[in-house]
C-alpha cells in the first residue's frame, strides 16, 4: 500500500483553478453542495471510490494525511474504481478534508495519480509554491471550495466568527479564512 513516498519537486506547471471550478460545478449540478457540512465521504462513495481509514506506519504517519490509490486490491468483482485511504489517527477535519483533497485528485488528475509519476508527499502547511506540484495545489483549491462553498458562505460568514464557521463547515481555521479572502476577492469584483 505505502510504495511511492517522496519530498515534493519543483512545481509542474501552474495550477489550473478553471479545472477546480468545472470540477466543483459539475458536483454543484449533481446537488452535492447545496448544505454544509459538505460530506466528502458521501460523494466518493457514490462515485465508486471506497474510503478507507487506516492505521498508518509510525514512520509516515505524523506526515502523510492520506492518498489515493488506483489499484484497488480487493477483488476482480469489486464495485470501487479507486480507493482513498486516509490516516486514521488525524483529526476528524483532517480526514475530511483529506476525502476531498483526494477526490479532487480523482476528478481531476486520474491519469497523473495512476501513472508511475504519482507519488504520496508529506503534508506541509509551509510548502513554497515554487515546490509545491500544480495538481496538489489545485487537489487543495478543490477540497477548500468543496467543502466551504462560497455560495453558503456568503450567507453566514458577518454573522459569526472564525471559530463558530470552522464549527459549522467542519474545517480549520486556516481554511475558514482562505475561503473568508476567496470570498471578499469574488464579491470586491461584482
Amino acid at each position: 500500500m505505502f510504495t511511492r513516498f517522496s519530498k515534493p519537486k519543483p512545481a509542474s506547471g501552474r495550477a489550473n483553478y478553471l479545472a477546480v471550478r468545472s470540477a466543483i460545478s459539475k458536483l454543484r449540478a449533481d446537488g452535492y453542495l447545496s448544505s454544509v457540512p459538505v460530506d466528502p465521504e458521501k460523494i466518493a462513495e457514490d462515485l465508486g471510490i471506497e474510503v478507507v481509514f487506516a492505521n498508518f506506519d509510525d514512520s509516515v504517519a505524523d506526515d502523510i494525511s492520506g492518498f489515493i490509490d488506483f489499484e484497488v486490491t480487493n477483488d476482480n468483482d469489486s464495485k470501487f474504481k479507486a480507493q482513498i485511504v486516509v490516516n486514521s489517527e488525524t483529526s476528524v477535519r483532517r480526514q475530511l478534508f483529506t476525502i476531498a483533497h483526494e477526490l479532487g485528485h480523482f476528478l481531476m488528475h486520474r491519469d497523473w495519480a495512476e501513472s508511475e509519476n504519482y507519488v504520496v508527499l508529506p503534508r506541509s502547511n509551509n510548502y513554497f509554491e515554487s515546490s509545491k506540484p500544480a495538481e496538489e495545489i489545485e487537489a487543495d483549491a478543490f477540497a477548500a471550495d468543496l467543502l466551504v462553498p462560497l455560495s453558503e458562505l456568503e450567507k453566514v460568514y458577518k454573522h459569526y466568527d472564525l471559530v463558530e464557521l470552522a464549527d459549522l463547515f467542519m474545517v480549520s481555521e486556516e481554511v475558514i479564512s482562505y475561503r473568508i479572502k476567496a470570498l471578499k476577492r469574488y464579491l470586491s469584483a461584482y
